[in-house]
């Protein structure tokens, strides 16, 4: 074993031939397999483990090697673009009433009759443009947390919501309480702050 050794000290751990070593010395043909099919990008600390296992090392010794690495930094949402944070938001909001319509057509019931075809029609043209607008918001944010820019398209897609949302809801200012003002006020700069 001491092969595995000198492969565990190696600076540069060559996937196929750590995969070598495990079908030289492990029994198990599953998980041989498993290394063998696997992505050696993705697999490569976990094959080092099994590796080290074979090898004789300790559990003990393993698990703490693991407690003592750094843990990643998480990214606190408010250290994040007040863009990005509107995004979440408007995704979380959209998938909230995604899952109140389906609820709803759940709660229709399988029946067949004119009135509860059409409630379920109107629910359905309802549902529709919430999961395309829900896709493209979700797969924009995530582009950002892949590539660390903001895609352009985001911040116009987040205005056209909030013009479309202001164009739907016309309402006499007058009639309006005085928090209910400071929220419509808070609405509408939180989207033209771009």
């Amino acid at each position: 074993m001491d092969d595995i050794k000198t492969w565990l000290n190696s600076q540069n751990k060559e996937y196929t031939q750590g995969v070598a070593l495990l079908v030289k010395y492990h029994k198990n043909k599953m998980l041989i397999k498993h290394f063998s099919n696997a992505n050696p990008k993705f697999h490569a600390k976990k094959l080092e483990y099994e590796l080290k296992k074979l090898s004789g090392i300790p559990l003990t010794v393993l698990f703490a090697e693991n407690s003592a690495k750094p843990k990643p930094a998480c990214v606190a949402i408010a250290m994040l673009p007040e863009v990005i944070r509107q995004a979440k938001n408007t995704v979380y909001e959209l998938f909230t009433n995604i899952s109140k319509t389906h609820r709803q057509l759940f709660e229709l019931g399988e029946s067949n009759s004119e009135e509860v075809i059409a409630q379920r029609q109107e629910l359905l043209e309802k549902r529709l443009p919430l999961i395309e607008r829900y896709e493209k918001i979700y797969l924009l944010k995530e582009q950002y947390f892949m590539t660390g820019v903001i895609p352009l398209e985001l911040p116009l897609l987040l205005n056209e919501q909030a013009e479309h949302s202001i164009q739907m809801q016309p309402c006499n200012l007058q009639n309006l309480s005085g928090v209910e003002l400071m929220k419509r006020k808070q609405a509408v700069l939180s989207f033209c702050h771009y």
